[in-house]
């Protein structure tokens, strides 16, 4: 994906003993990112079973297209290499507005484990709903971590004398039952009214009894650079105190780096050879101040990434391990 920057349809294989499958790219933000849901207009029916959910359904045409990746891909997807990803969700109300929540550490288990969901730290500005709300009480009853996934056929919920997913219309992470449901209900216009919340549904923006317009959730590698334009960055979500946090210009990642800077490749008046270089570079990664930023320059990451990623240098401190 990262050698294009068209937002569109890609035939992506993240293993090799499985067969490739068609994902929409967004290269918007930056780029990288897989979206593995969307809602926009109510044409495609959510209420589905076990094995659509696990396998995929919808249409993969128009940009608008409304469709589920499919649990096997969107596991495939997340349990490439030695990583951690971001999940990024994208909101719109009937009023045009946006929100966004971002959550790193995104994770899902396989299908012998029913797709048990697990993420970390929210950033964004539609609230941390997926956590359960504000209070211990909806923490306790909605909290989606650590819940494994419902639909109608298969039951994995905590509600104990019903089904979460029969009652909200769709395939979720339920607990008893939810305090978000993307997969639920398309009701136009926001406001409903019925037996069950089972709208298409973040509680803390519109609250239960309000369903979104639009819904987008996608994923990206927590440690990732930033394709778009001259401002560059590279992610460093992986270090446990910047997670949560959102990408800064590379004039931040500069003033970050400014105490510890890098002399520029070739300086000759650095008066250092390679092998001392290298040592130099290790150890300016191991004091740097991670739980300050959430991404470095370019400029200064291309110094770093051959060290950072391909292990090169020791760890950084274990209170960041």
């Amino acid at each position: 994906m990262r050698k294009s920057t068209t937002s569109g349809y890609y035939r992506i294989r993240p293993r090799a003993d499985r067969e490739p499958f068609l994902a929409f790219c967004d290269m918007s933000g930056g780029g990288g990112w897989t979206v593995i849901q969307r809602r926009s207009n109510g044409k495609e029916n959510f209420d589905r079973k076990w094995d659509d959910y696990k396998l995929g359904f919808g249409k993969f045409q128009g940009k608008n297209d409304e469709y589920w990746l499919g649990n096997d891909h969107i596991h495939d997807l997340l349990a490439r290499g030695p990583r951690e990803n971001s999940l990024k969700i994208d909101l719109m109300d009937w009023h045009g507005e946006r929100r966004y929540a971002i959550y790193e550490n995104f994770q899902l288990a396989n299908e012998q484990n029913n797709y048990r969901l697990w993420f970390g730290t929210y950033s964004g500005n539609a609230g941390d709903a997926l956590s359960g709300g504000s209070n211990f009480e909806d923490q306790w009853s909605a909290s989606h971590r650590g819940m494994q996934f419902t639909t109608s056929d298969k039951d994995h919920d905590r509600f104990l004398t019903g089904n979460c997913a029969s009652e909200n219309k769709g395939g979720w992470w339920f607990n008893r039952c939810h305090a978000v449901n993307l997969n639920g209900r398309y009701y136009k216009r926001g406001r409903y009214k019925g037996p069950h919340d089972d709208g298409l549904v973040w509680s803390t923006w519109h609250g239960m009894w309000y369903s979104l317009k639009y819904s987008a959730m996608k994923i990206r590698a927590s440690f990732f650079i930033d394709r778009e334009s001259g401002d560059d960055v590279l992610l460093v979500g992986v270090f446990p105190e910047a997670r949560g946090m959102d990408r800064v210009s590379s004039d931040s990642g500069a003033a970050f780096l400014s105490s510890a800077e890098l002399p520029p490749e070739g300086d000759k008046n650095s008066g250092k050879d390679d092998e001392q270089a290298q040592r130099d570079t290790c150890d300016t990664f191991r004091d740097m101040p991670w739980s300050l930023i959430s991404s470095v320059s370019q400029s200064n990451a291309q110094r770093l990434l051959p060290y950072s990623i391909n292990q090169e240098c020791d760890s950084p401190p274990d209170q960041y391990d």
